[in-house]
């Protein structure tokens, strides 16, 4: 969560951040993500799995053939909410992306 508190601060300031990281823990259920026994961080993965297998099948059964689970990338991917794999300077496109549509925005990204 600090990472994510991080660059919030990187495009705002401390009040701003504050309240845009209560949005996000309020609106978008990221709460359920960092909490104890993370299950919004399991229910998405399960998601992200699910659309994956659905729109790039065939990296799927690659990675199923390797014995490479979606976990191992994907949960570090939605705990941060995809900010720790895009360039700090495309940050805030992408977090505008995120406030006006939510965890789409990142399901799109990341498939």
């Amino acid at each position: 969560m600090n990472f994510i508190a991080a660059i919030l601060m990187y495009h705002s300031g401390e009040v701003a951040a504050f309240w845009l990281l209560c949005a996000l823990m309020e609106k978008y259920n990221l709460k359920e993500v960092h909490s104890p026994g993370m299950p919004g961080l399991a229910y998405h993965m399960k998601l992200f799995e699910r659309l994956g297998r659905e729109h790039i099948g065939d990296l799927f059964k690659h990675l199923d053939k390797n014995y490479v689970d979606v976990d191992l990338f994907c949960s570090e991917w939605l705990i941060s909410i995809f900010l720790n794999m895009i360039p700090l300077e495309l940050t805030g496109i992408y977090l505008d992306l995120f406030f006006e549509n939510g965890w789409p925005t990142l399901y799109k990204l990341g498939i």
